[in-house]
């Protein structure tokens, strides 16, 4: 198995067709790419997934190919939606079939979109079970971005990302590539 430690495998968990955390997984690739960093999406909607509740489940193929490519790679951004000031299920579910040992010594960053701006915390169960249980290595910065379309928002009804939120996306794909070993 080719193994991609440089790499960072962006995982979309939003289902949704008109997602706004999916825009941010693109626009993340598309800062890596300015950068020069090996980057690739791993769209959830694309690979189903089972609930995690019984033992045919970690064996779903879907489940078997997320891993095989999850295990292919040291550096992964998770944008999830936020939903009752918590990270969607399917980034949970994600992790209860998928997550396992190899993990160990990855790096993970967040890209997180909520409906309001006090929902900004709600990503830290996930970022606790990726340190706790998987002892992976959090960036320190992630990125929050509001749903809401009002003044103040990260984009409008059109989608235009601020250029701030750009600003903030390009530097958590520098932190979770290069961590304290920043480029001059």
């Amino acid at each position: 198995m080719e193994f991609f430690v440089n790499n960072i495998l962006i995982i979309a968990t939003s289902l949704n067709t008109k997602s706004r955390s999916q825009l941010l997984a693109q626009l993340a690739l598309e800062e890596a790419e300015k950068q020069n960093i090996q980057a690739s999406i791993l769209d959830l909607r694309d690979y189903p997934l089972p609930l995690a509740g019984n033992s045919q489940d970690w064996n779903n193929p879907n489940a078997q190919t997320i891993k095989a490519l999850m295990m292919q790679h040291k550096r992964f951004i998770f944008a999830v939606p936020v939903y009752n000031f918590n990270c969607n299920a399917v980034a949970k579910n994600l992790l209860e079939l998928c997550g396992d040992s190899y993990l160990e010594g990855a790096v993970a960053g967040f890209i997180s979109v909520g409906g309001g701006k006090n929902a900004y915390m709600s990503i830290l169960g996930l970022m606790n079970s990726l340190m706790l249980d998987y002892r992976v290595w959090i960036a320190p910065r992630f990125v929050y971005a509001t749903d809401a379309d009002r003044s103040g928002a990260d984009w409008s009804s059109t989608s235009h990302i601020s250029a701030d939120t750009r600003a903030r996306i390009n530097k958590l794909v520098q932190d979770v590539q290069f961590g304290t070993e920043q480029p001059k």
